[in-house]
């Protein structure tokens, strides 16, 4: 199960989330928080385009015109197989699936100003583990006002139902395979552009919602103590020292408040959490685009049981383009996120990704990816180091039909007192995708 992230990290997300799809994706995305952008990074120049971004005309979908609005309907349905349906340590059980995954895009198609909807769902219905049946869903809507020339203020909410993944989290691996949470999110935003500068303030509010989880036998496990509701404001500085360059500072606080105490009744993790980053984004031509930020991390929780911890963090993502036909993307991070253990009130999480997108064929665009990373809870001596890895397909076959492959294997061994265990899963999914 991934624990959310820490909210003073929430908008240096969007580092990875904004310019890289594909990367943004092997972070795990769909299996955890969707976090609002509080505020931008946007380094992308307009110098480069990856293997993903490169517009396709004869594989790309049309979409419905409705006034000034394009409507894009997609359905995803697909067969998958896992050898450890239920991500636990012991007695591993395999079992194959069935996905649907349906979804609608709407966005205004002005000169100014700018509005997007969307919804949609992932569904599966595994043949024999009925306990591990998803059904996630979203919707979410954005809106942005341009204000003359130089402002734009942004509007943005999202709700929805996630399910946790063992592999990018740090709690207890026997619970979470069957773990999902509800989401409510909303974030507003202004960027002001000044001549080479750019000022931007962001607040978010982020509300979730954690499942009981069902065991079986009539049994349920209360998860009711891992509520909590996020507020966030981030302020960010940006100084372009050439075209394609541009220097960057931010600060960031937010207020963790947890619903109500631990099921023990001991005190819950409220807090109040601080980050300074400051680094570079860049755009040079036909060799590589990406932001590297470096900075300082506080913490502090009301209730003296929990040690207050600081300390390093950082955010970076290159992309290297290597030819017009491959992709590397690099990313690299270092955030504080929410325990889930008793008395530790959390944990660094230390990540690294590789990743390569490559065009075999126009219609035909293969993947690979491994990324490590290693979990050191506060004032503990426990750990948990991840390894991803995995390798796709996407075959293009018209504008409104696609297919798609992918296998990927994952372990997580976790160490330290009364800690120990290894918990590992191969999964292939194969899928057809039909747009309009």
């Amino acid at each position: 199960m991934r624990s959310l992230t820490f909210a003073v990290s929430i908008s240096v997300c969007a580092v990875i989330a904004h310019s890289s799809p594909a990367l943004a994706q092997e972070w795990g995305q769909d299996e955890t928080v969707i976090v609002p952008r509080a505020v931008e990074l946007d380094y992308d120049r307009g110098r480069n385009v990856s293997v993903t971004e490169r517009p396709r005309p004869d594989y790309e979908p049309q979409g419905i015109r409705t006034g000034g609005f394009l409507v894009y309907p997609r359905i995803e349905a697909g067969l998958g197989y896992t050898d450890n349906a239920f991500r636990t340590e012991t007695d591993e059980k395999s079992d194959g699936y069935a996905s649907f995954s349906p979804s609608v895009m709407a966005r205004s198609d002005w000169s100014r100003h700018a509005i997007q909807l969307g919804a949609g769902g992932r569904f599966r219905r595994y043949f024999d583990s009925t306990a591990r049946n998803e059904d996630g869903f979203y919707v979410n809507g954005l809106g942005r006002a341009d204000l003359g020339e130089s402002l734009a203020i942004t509007a943005e909410g999202r709700a929805g139902r996630i399910y946790e993944s063992p592999f990018t989290a740090g709690t207890d691996a026997a619970l979470v395979g069957i773990s999902s949470y509800d989401y409510n999110l909303e974030s507003l935003r202004a960027a002001l552009t000044l001549n080479r500068n750019k000022i931007s303030l962001g607040y978010s509010r982020s509300e979730y919602d954690f499942n009981r989880i069902d065991v079986g036998s009539s049994t349920f496990i209360d998860q009711s103590d891992r509520d909590r509701v996020i507020d966030s404001v981030v302020g960010q500085v940006e100084h372009a020292i050439s075209p394609d360059t541009a220097l960057f500072g931010q600060l960031s606080y937010a207020h963790t408040d947890y619903d109500r105490p631990l099921l023990t009744g001991a005190a819950n993790r409220d807090s109040d959490g601080y980050r300074v980053l400051a680094g570079v984004h860049m755009d040079l031509s036909a060799l590589l685009r990406g932001s590297i930020g470096v900075g300082y991390t506080w913490r502090s929780f009301d209730d003296p049981v929990y040690s207050d911890v600081d300390g390093f963090s950082a955010e970076a993502t290159i992309e290297y383009f290597a030819s017009a036909l491959t992709t590397v993307s690099l990313g690299a991070r270092r955030v504080l996120e929410d325990s889930n253990f008793a008395t530790i009130g959390a944990y660094f999480d230390n990540r690294a990704i590789v990743r390569v997108d490559h065009e075999l064929l126009q219609n035909l665009i293969l993947d690979a990816s491994a990324s490590y990373a290693r979990q050191n809870y506060i004032a503990s001596a426990r750990k948990n180091d991840v390894f991803q890895g995995s390798a796709g397909a996407r075959y293009l076959m018209t504008r409104n039909l696609e297919s798609r492959f992918d296998a990927t294997y994952s372990n997580r061994k976790r160490g330290g007192p009364d800690y120990d265990g290894d918990l590992d899963e191969f999964r292939v999914a194969a899928s057809m995708i039909l747009k309009y």
